[in-house]
């Protein structure tokens, strides 16, 4: 990968190792974990729509598909 020269089959080898190990999962947990740590001071702040838009950002980077 570091000299971008890897073929269709070693990203479909790639693919098959993170399946196999459940790596996307955890990232995702892992993730979700930081969104939710980021998101605590926020409320300390008075409500406002730029709070609201902050605490909804790390939800939406979550939940897109790419």
């Amino acid at each position: 990968m570091a000299n971008r020269t890897v073929g269709p089959g070693q990203w479909e080898e790639l693919q098959r190792l993170l399946k196999a190990h459940r790596s996307v999962d955890y990232a995702y947990r892992r993730a979700s974990e930081f969104a939710e740590r980021a998101k605590k001071p926020l409320t300390t702040f008075p409500p406002s729509s730029e709070r609201d838009a902050l605490l909804a950002l790390p939800d939406y980077i979550l939940s897109r598909d790419r």
